[in-house]
């Protein structure tokens, strides 16, 4: 066993059994390569992937290899979920020196933590060209033992120029961010739209709920009704496709070919939670019943596995299981055949597209594998309602036997607080109050654990806790914003206020930007680093901007939208570059530049005109509108100044927009018709 035994983290868990030598990321494992001169290799991955789990196999457990680690370098191993802010400034590096990255991360670091070489995965032998993890090695430490002071000017050179790359980069625009830069980034996903099978561009293609939901609120403001045609394609084809489990429900990661067929079988809880959103977004715009029951049933995988006895939500599940990727979700056609009645086993291959010899192809000779991944095909025959109910009973139970992938449980507060804000949103727009009550349960566990007035990163899983870093920040008060839209808990209104200050006190710059870390902890030399592109996700600078703009419209608080003013001005020089890259930053300037209305709403529960009110501000889709509102007036008061004004003893909504404030609605039907009004 190494250093690595008494972590708590599932991924470095994995290799505590490894011959390699592996530290933690932390002081000691830096003091031991100045001590005896020796570099760093750090390896960064996660439990869900896959790659992590090859090389893994074929080096890290091998001894040839460890003893070859073992002697010339100090080998930290990192989980990039737990030390997100490593990952992020050695992904850069890395992207910058090859032009790519990926997982599993390798780097190698002088003893001051500067790098010198990076790269991603890398077989044991050298073949077809690529060199061998071995070999690489051997070659790093030879240079390093004859010329290792070249190797840390060149470490420091490296710094010097990721710097001013970020520098260069990071420049103010000299255009405005109007509702033109929102057009260009609409305009270049369709664009880059795939017309045939949904989704942009070529393969492979990840979900990025991020830009449907962009589009469904484009189109929500302007009626363009392509914008719609766009995400309803893709959100069915995604659905159909064997990148949704249509047995056990929930997305994999992502699908390695063009039509949404061949998974990476990893599940995300981030990936979850946007795309309940989406799917949501899409029932209210159209009112179909099938992007409700998608929501719904992604929810239900999250609840079933992915949950906590506590109610938070754990990071994720592996792709692999009895070392094999995708043996648990995939299945030869006798097995359906065996398990179900004869009077649906073959309108059941027929369903799910399978095939005899498996409708899975080997990646290298493209040879039947005997086993199917299950999927739908747009336009032909489908089981009834009542029978694929039953198959997919049938199935899930069988597959429940298997031996699972394992599971990441990790308690993540950034991932957590994107799951309660999707289950508070959705729950209310979708008028679904069990989700928001699960969003409640999970929302006030982590603020009962909060500890000294900070936010931790990780819960339960570090032996050395991470103070929680923007992504926290901003993602947790997305969540409790959304709850309060929801609930009106003037409780968790109070704990978002709180998180908000934080975000400014805490992660804000000089030029208006957020840190990834609080000022001052940063633990890397990459003291410049700011991102606010999307990636997989939405970024915590561009949360931490969605959640400032709605709050100061609810609140009234200036210094609020000031805030995602300047954040997005810091970063108009990227967005200007590529506008289709912050889908999440241009939903909020829209929200600034458009119409956006924010309500104050008084009355009581024994009131049937709040009553009313409520329902209708609560279960109406318009995100261009925020709500305060509270039975408690004196509440309310301490949130807004607009909330002094006295409004007798009539339930009462006040409507306000652009910093002019309408005739009060004293009734649902006269609040409805202001907000009918363009």
């Amino acid at each position: 066993m190494n250093e690595l035994a008494t972590e708590r983290s599932p991924y470095l868990l994995h290799h505590a059994g490894n011959p390699v030598h592996w530290k933690p990321w932390n002081s000691d494992a830096f003091d031991k390569a100045r001590q005896e001169n020796k570099p760093i290799f750090l390896s960064i991955g996660y439990a869900s992937c896959h790659w992590c789990h090859v090389m893994e196999r074929e080096s890290f457990a091998d001894e040839e290899t460890a003893a070859i680690l073992n002697k010339f370098f100090v080998c930290v191993k990192v989980d990039r979920e737990e030390r997100p802010d490593i990952d992020a400034a050695y992904m850069e590096a890395c992207q910058a020196m090859t032009g790519h990255g990926g997982w599993p991360l390798s780097i190698v670091l002088t003893p001051d933590k500067m790098p010198i070489f990076a790269g991603t995965y890398f077989p044991k032998y050298s073949r077809n060209g690529q060199i061998g993890f071995i070999d690489l090695m051997r070659r790093i430490a030879g240079i390093w033992t004859n010329e290792h002071e070249r190797l840390k000017t060149s470490g420091a050179n490296i710094l010097a120029l990721l710097k001013q790359r970020a520098e260069d980069y990071g420049k103010v625009s000299d255009e405005e961010l109007t509702h033109g830069i929102i057009d260009k980034a609409s305009a270049v996903l369709e664009t880059t739209f795939d017309e045939r099978e949904g989704g942009f561009g070529d393969k492979p293609k990840f979900p990025t709920p991020h830009h449907y939901i962009f589009l469904l609120r484009l189109y929500y403001a302007n009626g363009d009704e392509h914008l719609l045609e766009i995400a309803a394609k893709s959100l069915d084809a995604m659905r159909r496709g064997g990148i949704y489990d249509h047995v056990g429900y929930g997305f994999h990661r992502y699908s390695v070919d063009e039509c949404w067929f061949l998974p990476h079988f990893e599940k995300m809880l981030y990936d979850q939670a946007m795309l309940a959103i989406a799917y949501a977004e899409a029932a209210a715009i159209t009112g179909d019943e099938r992007y409700t029951r998608v929501c719904g049933e992604i929810f239900e995988y999250v609840r079933r596995d992915l949950t906590a006895p506590e109610g938070t939500f754990y990071s994720s599940e592996d792709a692999d299981s009895e070392g094999q990727e995708g043996k648990f979700y995939t299945w030869t056609q006798s097995e359906i055949e065996n398990l179900l009645p004869a009077s649906i086993s073959a309108a059941a291959c027929k369903h799910f597209h399978t095939e005899t010899d498996g409708n899975c192809r080997d990646e290298v000779t493209g040879e039947a594998t005997g086993t199917n991944i299950l999927y739908e095909r747009e336009g032909t025959p489908a089981l009834p309602p009542d029978e694929l109910k039953q198959v997919r009973q049938i199935l899930l139970e069988y597959r429940s036997k298997r031996k699972r992938p394992a599971r990441d449980d990790k308690i993540l507060t950034d991932w957590n607080g994107m799951m309660i804000a999707s289950l508070a949103y959705c729950g209310r727009i979708l008028k679904k109050n069990k989700y928001v009550e699960r969003a409640a349960t999970a929302a006030d566990f982590l603020l009962d654990t909060m500890k000294n007035g900070r936010l931790p990163h990780c819960y339960g899983n570090s032996n050395a806790p991470i103070n929680g870093l923007l992504d926290d920040y901003a993602f947790f008060a997305w969540g409790l914003f959304e709850l309060y839209q929801a609930n009106g808990e003037i409780r968790h209104l109070a704990q978002c206020h709180k998180l908000c200050d934080g975000i400014l006190a805490l992660f804000q710059d000089e030029s208006g930007a957020f840190r990834l870390t609080a000022n001052g902890e940063n633990d890397t030399p990459f003291d410049w680093q700011r991102s606010a592109s999307d990636g997989s996700a939405p970024s915590g600078t561009a949360a931490a901007v969605y959640v400032l703009a709605r709050m100061g419209a609810t609140c009234g608080e200036i210094r609020f939208t000031e805030a995602a003013y300047r954040c997005l001005r810091a970063f108009s020089g990227q967005i200007v570059r590529y506008p289709a890259g912050f889908s999440w930053m241009l939903i909020t300037l829209k929200f600034l530049l458009g119409k956006s209305r924010e309500i104050v709403l008084y009355g009581t529960n024994e009131q049937a005109d709040y009553m009313e009110m409520k329902s209708l501000l609560q279960h109406n889709y318009a995100p261009n509108i925020v709500v305060l509102y509270n039975e408690d007036t004196e509440a309310l008061a301490s949130f807004s100044p607009k909330a002094t004004v006295m409004c007798g003893k009539d339930a009462t909504a006040f409507v306000c927009e652009e910093a002019a404030c309408r005739a009060a609605a004293n009734t649902a039907k006269e609040l409805k018709m202001i907000l009918s009004e363009s």
